[in-house]
């Protein structure tokens, strides 16, 4: 289960903006959030290295050292403290912290029903058990990253919350390096691998990602001057 813990400068934060921390106690139900991890389904493409150092507005390497769950209008979000370890581009610098807020995580049943009305769905629920009960949301298909484990994120500042940053295109721009197989695999499920990228370790990536980064900046600044 996610860790409840939170910073009181991030909770007065998130509160004025709208967002509360959330306090989980026991049971849970599921209902996923109307979204979908198609790479198709996105406005930016995810499909390459490429696409993702193209359209994402940051990139680091870095381990989730924290997570809490936080309610907004009903809808549940996972808060996380990333250290990093390797910038990228437009993120922090090594040993800082960033704060991902991604959508999905647990949310009191009370606030969903408060939010859009559909206590019809939950009747086997009696109403005296709707603060005691948790509805786990989340985005169909993505794979929600763990506390303690390092992964590469590319991301976009959160223009709600200043500081702040969400995963670009969900969790297709959350990578995960697997040894064994020597890949990186986005966090959705039945990855199958991020296309084009060789075997490597993450140290081969770094490079890897800084040199794509400046080729896509030099293709761009190549073409503004043609035009």
């Amino acid at each position: 289960t996610p860790s409840q813990t939170q910073e009181p400068s991030q909770t007065v934060e998130l509160e004025s903006m709208g967002l509360s921390p959330l306090e989980p106690t026991q049971e849970q139900v599921d209902n996923a959030l109307p979204s979908s991890t198609e790479i198709n389904s996105y406005m930016f493409s995810s499909q390459t290295l490429e696409d993702l150092c193209t359209n994402a507005g940051a990139a680091v390497r870095g381990t989730i050292t924290d997570r809490y769950n936080a309610v907004s209008g009903g809808d549940a979000y996972t808060v996380y403290t990333i250290q990093v370890a390797q910038a990228y581009f437009g993120g922090p610098p090594v040993e800082e912290t960033v704060t991902m807020v991604m959508a999905g995580g647990y949310v009191p049943l009370a606030d969903v029903i408060q939010a859009n009305g559909s206590a019809d769905r939950f009747s086997d629920i009696p109403e005296a058990e709707w603060e005691t009960t948790l509805v786990h949301q989340s985005i169909l298909g993505a794979i929600m990253p763990e506390a303690g484990e390092e992964y590469v994120f590319f991301l976009m500042p959160d223009q709600g919350l200043s500081g702040y940053y969400y995963p670009f295109n969900d969790g297709q721009g959350i990578l995960r390096f697997s040894a064994s197989e020597g890949v990186y695999h986005r966090m959705v499920e039945n990855e199958t691998g991020l296309e084009l990228v060789p075997a490597q370790t993450a140290q081969d990536f770094d490079a890897l990602c800084v040199q794509t980064r400046t080729q896509v900046q030099e293709q761009v600044q190549a073409q503004s001057q043609t035009e």
